[in-house]
């Protein structure tokens, strides 16, 4: 998982796109519910309060580039 979580089936979540932005289906990582859409969720706190907390989606990316090569 993108940021540690370790939970299984995680959510796809674009990055860099806000309400209504143009998704790039090249980035995204894995976020599991809590942390895509749930209490925790990027969705719910907004991206300004998530990221502060657990790690920027630049910084996720980068975690999930390397862990493909």
């Amino acid at each position: 998982m993108a940021n540690g979580c370790e939970a299984k089936n995680p959510e796809i979540h674009h990055t860099g796109t806000g309400a209504g932005g143009r998704k790039d289906h090249a980035k995204v990582i894995g976020l599991c519910h809590t942390h895509h859409r749930g209490e925790q969720g990027i969705h719910t706190l907004s991206r300004k309060v998530w990221e502060p907390i657990f790690g920027t989606e630049e910084q996720h990316l980068q975690r999930v580039a390397l862990s493909l090569r």
